[in-house]
């Protein structure tokens, strides 16, 4: 009962801590400080790598001992939810979600020292006990049983900080938890308690030195989901020469597979395309595609017939015409005669809803058709191949203005004569391309025009 009773009673004899804490009865040594970083938000899956503003003197191993600012330990202070060993890891490793808080503290401590003092009470002897476990089991019962439920059997399991919570977590009897000040308070009550071992049981490498500075926290506060759904917005179609704007969502920067880095982008692609675009913002990132399939549309043109109608290709589509820019009312139609004088162009539209217009074309209609005194104008053969020939009736001597001019009102021939009274005259027309033409007769007094064809 002598042993029970001093044993019970180094129990009670626990260092005491408050800020800065170290075993005495150690070699001279510092605690290491963790540098704490300007920026004190992480995401939710965004890695963190711990850094020392201060490194520890006189222990060989520094590892990271992380805390939960929102939960409570059994001693009313931050509950400590796990170490890591070199400081790198994310909020959910350690089960962390968005809106939780965090503090990360360097502790220095020597693990070879912790191994050889668990070797000691594993395997020693003492009488009239027998092992260093029976002994020990008599104060912490089950002690050794539940290590070794948890596959500790030698110094050597313990690898890390972790594991030396589990053993600190056995010597107190699992009846609490820790948070950092109550872990290094047990840790002094299991110095203090098993330096009362005889030699035998490895009390020769006690006591377990560690260096700690609580004071010296980086703190951090979890935000974002650590994951985001990016979209580049649904797929679409337009038709040849037509552009169509793409917005992507999801995030707080853009970029897109043609170098843009904007939300909202405008393409204009000459084939079916398909886009991808990185959305990202401080937590993740994330890719999605988009695809712009591309129509054909007409290529519109327009032909004069021989009897002046225009005519729209290609066909079996639907028609607007224009004049001079302005849609001609009703005039939907293939085919079309005009009215007037003027730039004449069409709009097709195929059966995918594409539409195009045509290049304008010029298109003269005649109009007055009298000159005074002129009795005959005829112009023959109708239709002609390689010349035309022109008569002339009139009842004084005059000059008139003889031009041969194409649908369009372009001039391709044209010549001035003086009648006395009556003229004729051939022309050579042998290089004209078959279609309607227009030989005009004219002078002050007005002009006639004749329609022929080639």
């Amino acid at each position: 009962m002598q042993l029970k009773s001093l044993l019970i009673a180094a129990a009670f004899l626990c260092h005491a801590v408050n800020f800065y804490a170290q075993q005495t009865n150690c070699p001279m040594t510092s605690a290491p400080e963790i540098a704490v970083p300007a920026d004190t938000e992480l995401c939710v899956g965004q890695m963190f790598t711990a850094t020392n503003a201060v490194d520890a003197t006189g222990l060989p191993n520094t590892e990271y001992v992380i805390t939960d600012s929102n939960q409570q330990a059994g001693d009313g202070g931050p509950l400590i939810l796990g170490a890591d060993a070199d400081g790198v890891f994310s909020p959910t490793d350690f089960g962390l979600i968005a809106g939780d808080a965090f503090c990360v503290t360097a502790v220095a401590f020597d693990l070879e020292q912790v191994q050889g003092a668990l070797d000691g009470i594993l395997t020693g002897t003492a009488a009239p006990f027998g092992t260093c476990c029976t002994l020990v089991d008599f104060v912490i019962p089950q002690f050794c049983i539940n290590l070794a439920a948890m596959g500790i059997t030698s110094g050597s399991d313990i690898e890390d900080l972790n594991e030396l919570f589990l053993l600190v977590d056995q010597f107190s009897a699992a009846t609490t938890t820790f948070s950092a000040q109550s872990f290094i308070d047990q840790l002094n009550l299991l110095n203090t308690t098993a330096a009362a071992l005889p030699a035998t049981c490895g009390t020769d490498a006690l006591p377990l030195c560690y260096a700690i500075n609580l004071t010296t926290q980086a703190c951090f506060s979890v935000t974002g989901t650590g994951t985001l759904t990016p979209t580049a917005g649904p797929d679409s179609e337009i038709c040849e020469g037509e552009s169509v704007t793409l917005t992507a969502t999801g995030g707080t920067s853009y970029l897109w597979s043609n170098g843009e880095n904007t939300a909202e982008i405008t393409v204009s692609p000459s084939s079916p395309t398909t886009y991808s675009v990185t959305v990202a913002d401080v937590c993740a990132s994330g890719t999605d595609e988009v695809s712009v399939n591309v129509l054909s549309s007409p290529t519109p043109s327009i032909t004069i017939g021989s009897n002046g109608t225009l005519s729209a290709s290609p066909i079996d589509q639907s028609y607007q015409w224009y004049l001079n820019g302005a849609p001609i009312s009703g005039a939907t139609d293939q085919t079309h005669t005009p009215a007037e004088t003027g730039d004449y162009s069409v709009e097709v539209t195929n059966a995918d809803g594409c539409s195009a217009i045509s290049e304008p074309i010029s298109y003269m209609v005649v109009g007055v058709n009298h000159i005074d005194g002129v009795e005959y104008f005829e112009v023959f053969p109708n239709p002609f191949n390689d010349f035309i020939d022109i008569e002339l009736k009139n009842g004084n001597s005059e000059t008139f203005y003889v031009k041969i001019v194409d649908i369009r009102g372009e001039i391709l021939q044209e010549q001035e004569i003086y009648s006395t009274g009556s003229y004729t005259t051939r022309l050579n027309v042998a290089d004209l391309p078959k279609g309607m033409y227009l030989v005009q007769i004219s002078n002050d007094k007005g002009q006639i025009v004749k329609k022929i064809t080639k």
